[in-house]
């Protein structure tokens, strides 16, 4: 948050994304500061919550700069860590400080979360206060209010709480990506009419397969470890019922019996050849389908115990498309180097043609050399794009 969102929400009256608080809870009313988060985390929108310490209920800026009871970010979460939360799903928190109108305020922002509803499974705190939370109990918020301390939420709202938890409330592409990643749940068919995956929870998620007749290139970097290195193509049609939202291009490894998604394909801006690469984003509809894709290959014994490791050689898996883009920023700025780490040997380029030659099932597959030096370049990009994550990752994670 910065200082003009800041003023936005001290503008608004209280509502059920936003409250006020003068000061901090003492560390006698922590009870009062719980229920005052579980009644943001418990809302049917999806979006983050703030509470505001240093405003008055009448939105006047007083400032949390001399309060006594003032918590920091670590301290807060080792409270919510401790809590007996039923299914241990702990609301996640940021606090951060502000300078506005000549005060500090402290905005405690709750993220938004769709394991609702929260509730303990136990009293808390379970001795030294007269004031204590009840197992079960569930606190909302309903425009400025909270439901009281000695109360609990009503059932028609708390069914919506459970509708946001199933993604009833969601668009058919949102609830999608939900049952999707219950993999365990889905299954692979075949049959007269065709064959694709089915969600046993709910036969209306179901996925087909059929012909791709367009004509697709035979061989990519990423099929070019396999023994046999050709590629069959499918089009993967993702239906809800009848209806197909989404239709994705399937590759078939190894002869046909390594199932993947096509994988995106982003070209270095920056550069002025053939440097592309292949990648993955978790969380979008094609990460998704190929996480499912993954327990599928693993799950099948007679595919051996890695039967996507050459396919990931070649292949990166993004977190978010902002790491893919601050990924993409480091390589621009090394590739001098970079460009020429990818650029393949004579000797690579004396060993892949017979290679493909010798093992592919249709040996009318001879591409001349120079494609093949770029299939290699594309497949060594990738690699070097995989050297760099895990630094990445590791300096974030330690910011």
């Amino acid at each position: 948050m910065d200082t003009m969102e800041l003023r936005r929400w001290v503008d608004l009256k209280e509502d059920d994304h936003h409250d006020f608080k003068q000061v901090w809870h003492s560390k006698e009313k922590n009870y009062e500061l719980v229920k005052d988060i579980f009644s943001f985390v418990n809302t049917t929108h999806h979006d983050d919550c703030f509470l505001i310490f240093g405003v008055s209920d009448n939105q006047e800026v007083i400032g949390i700069e001399n309060d006594e009871n003032r918590r920091n970010q670590a301290d807060l979460i080792d409270m919510i860590n401790k809590l007996p939360i039923s299914g241990d799903h702990k609301p996640k928190i940021r606090i951060e400080t502000l300078k506005y109108a000549e005060h500090e305020i402290d905005v405690l922002r709750i993220i938004n979360t769709n394991a609702v509803p929260i509730y303990l499974n136990q009293k808390w705190p379970k001795k030294g206060s007269k004031n204590y939370l009840t197992p079960g109990q569930i606190f909302m918020r309903e425009g400025d209010r909270n439901v009281s301390i000695d109360g609990t939420a009503e059932y028609p709202k708390v069914e919506k709480l459970w509708q946001k938890h199933f993604r009833f409330d969601v668009p058919i592409l949102e609830r999608y990506s939900y049952v999707l990643q219950d993999v365990e749940n889905w299954s692979y068919y075949e049959n007269k009419e065709g064959y694709g995956f089915l969600y046993n929870l709910n036969p209306d998620f179901n996925m087909n397969l059929v012909r791709d007749d367009e004509n697709r290139a035979d061989i990519k970097p990423f099929s070019l470890n396999y023994i046999d290195c050709t590629i069959s193509w499918s089009m993967l049609k993702v239906n809800y019922r009848q209806i197909t939202i989404k239709e994705l291009s399937v590759v078939w490894l190894d002869g046909g019996r390594v199932i993947s998604v096509s994988p995106e394909v982003s070209q270095m801006k920056f550069s002025n050849d053939d440097s592309f690469y292949y990648y993955f984003i978790a969380g979008t509809m094609k990460g998704l389908i190929q996480k499912l894709f993954e327990f599928y290959n693993y799950s099948n014994k007679s595919l051996g115990a890695a039967p996507l490791a050459e396919f990931y050689e070649s292949v990166v898996f993004f977190e978010s498309e902002s790491e893919m883009k601050n990924i993409e920023h480091i390589v621009s700025k090394n590739w001098d180097s970079i460009s020429k780490e990818i650029e393949p040997t004579k000797e690579e380029l004396k060993i892949i043609p017979d290679a493909v030659i010798n093992n592919c099932r249709n040996q009318s597959l001879k591409p001349p050399k120079e494609v093949f030096a770029i299939l290699l370049r594309q497949q060594k990009l990738a690699k070097e794009i995989k050297k760099i994550l895990p630094i990445y990752r590791l300096k974030k994670d330690n910011k």
